[in-house]
């Protein structure tokens, strides 16, 4: 006669065999290797004087013997607190057993390598904190005018004025940062004789004021700016004697972009070539309706006047222009 298993014994013995084929036992080799690593938690810090630092040894729950090479620098605390007294660097044993583990504590007197600067827009400036191994954070108080990235890298948005700063521990630096439009303004009038000592440009900047008396209109003031891209204008004539520049780009295009780029509402060119006097070049402009409508313009404040000698013959420019 056969005789049914009672339910209760079948799933105790499918638990004694689920039991059976998941036992593996653990060897003496892998407990070992499951064993963290002691260490301890900074191997190198810096530290404002009077600030502290709490070092500990992790992994590890046994007596430590704290220890400083000059505690006049850095002393520590039987619980391993760090106190950095006077600016120097000191070495931090912590003794655990047999074995010594090591940091080094630098007390530091932090400096940015720039109070001020002022750069152009889209260009940049690289900024840094001298005296120090730890890493600031920096900041710019107004992103429009400045940014600046992790490293200190400081690049120019708009002309304006802002502060960047860089934060270690609880203290902040700071650098003023200008970034300008890289436009000439005309604000400071130099004499004329301070700008150039050239009799054919003084010669030309006398004669046409002489004429602009004539018609009551105030005396154009000679412009460093204007005159330099006045010469570079000369020079280009003797290239191509036109109002047209030799890239192409008309005449105020010179104002526009390059070295004497600036800040202008109108400008007005004029130019000759082969007249071998100051006086003759401004008379024969004069004749020209065209020429004395530029010499005689309400509006012009200041001007620039170039000459150049090519191959015997002489090049004349005058670029009057008109401030906002």
């Amino acid at each position: 006669m056969k005789k049914n298993i009672p339910t209760f014994l079948k799933i105790l013995l499918l638990l004694i065999i689920c039991m059976s084929l998941n036992f593996v036992p653990v060897s003496n080799q892998s407990l070992a290797a499951s064993k963290k690593k002691v260490s301890l938690n900074y191997t190198k810090v810096g530290l404002d004087k009077k600030r502290t630092q709490q070092l500990q040894l992790t992994n590890y729950s046994g007596t430590v013997k704290w220890k400083s090479s000059k505690p006049k620098v850095a002393s520590v605390s039987k619980t391993g607190l760090v106190k950095a007294k006077s600016y120097g660097k000191a070495k931090i044993t912590a003794t655990a057993g047999k074995k010594k583990y090591k940091c080094t504590v630098y007390v530091e007197k932090p400096s940015i390598s720039e109070k001020s600067i002022q750069i152009e827009e889209k260009s940049s400036y690289k900024l840094s904190m001298k005296n120090t191994i730890r890493t600031p954070y920096w900041s710019s108080d107004n992103s429009k005018v400045a940014v600046v990235a992790y490293d200190g890298t400081v690049t120019g948005c708009n002309a304006g004025t802002t502060t960047i700063r860089a934060k270690l521990g609880k203290k902040t630096y700071s650098c003023t940062v200008q970034v300008t439009d890289g436009y000439y303004r005309h604000t400071v009038d130099e004499a004329p004789e301070s700008i150039t000592t050239d009799a054919n440009v003084l010669g030309v900047l006398q004669y046409v004021n002489n004429l602009r008396a004539q018609y009551n209109l105030p005396a154009l003031v000679l412009d460093r700016n204007l005159t330099n891209a006045a010469n570079a204008r000369a020079l280009e004539c003797a290239q191509k004697y036109s109002h047209t520049r030799p890239d192409g780009t008309d005449f105020y295009s010179i104002l526009d972009t390059g070295e004497y780029k600036m800040i202008y509402d109108f400008a007005y060119e004029n130019i000759a070539n082969g007249q071998e006097d100051a006086y003759s070049v401004v008379d024969e402009w004069f004749r020209s309706s065209a020429h004395k409508a530029a010499i005689l313009t309400e509006d012009t404040t200041i001007t620039g006047i170039g000459y150049c000698e090519i191959n015997g013959k002489k090049y004349w420019c005058q670029i009057f222009v008109s401030l906002p």
